[in-house]
């Protein structure tokens, strides 16, 4: 499968998305890893990084088409070390969950 400029990116958004809610209220400051072709997905553990979750998606998806997320931050990492700022928590206004909810097995788009 083969992407235009930015469309991997918007697909991974999307994707992303459909989980986002469940990921910020069980996963905050989680890195997830999304293959954009299949909808597979990996959640690290506390604390670790990008590559480390990707590869753990790339030993079930080999040719995996990557995108990531770092559950309730705006980007994933800071070149130069600066401090990266969480955004704000959007629980407001949402009713919680009484059990953790069960995520999607996949995030096809047409799922």
């Amino acid at each position: 499968m083969e992407f235009k400029k930015g469309e991997a990116a918007a697909i991974g958004k999307a994707m992303y998305e459909k989980i986002r809610d469940v990921m910020e209220d069980n996963y905050w400051g989680h890195m997830v890893v999304i293959d954009v072709k299949s909808g597979d997905y990996e959640i690290g553990g506390p604390g670790e990084d990008d590559f480390t979750v990707t590869t753990r998606l790339r030993e079930r998806r080999p040719d995996a088409y990557t995108w990531g997320e770092l559950v309730g931050y705006p980007v994933t990492c800071s070149i130069g070390g600066g401090v990266i700022e969480p955004l704000p928590r959007r629980r407001k206004g949402r009713e919680q969950p009484n059990s953790a909810q069960t995520l999607p097995s996949s995030l096809a788009l047409d799922a």
